[in-house]
């Protein structure tokens, strides 16, 4: 399901972010070191919200290689 790996979602929604397709709308911290992030999509003007599950440097790189891994392979 979606909230098995919130890491893959975290760093998604910031290539999301990125590349302008979402918009950050606000950050809430809800408790000490649980905080989500509110997205904003212009294209649907839908939110979602995604758990800040910031990994680490090398983290964030396996993921964007396999999220690009993804998208190269669906476009066959």
């Amino acid at each position: 399901t979606r909230g098995d790996r919130p890491d893959v979602l975290y760093v998604l929604a910031l290539l999301l972010i990125r590349r302008r397709v979402f918009r950050l709308e606000d950050q809430q911290e809800i408790a000490p070191g649980e905080s989500w992030l509110t997205l904003y999509c212009p294209r649907d003007e839908s939110t979602h919200r995604v758990r800040d599950a910031a990994p680490g440097e090398a983290r964030i790189s396996e993921i964007e290689t396999e999220l690009a891994e993804l998208l190269y392979a669906t476009a066959h």
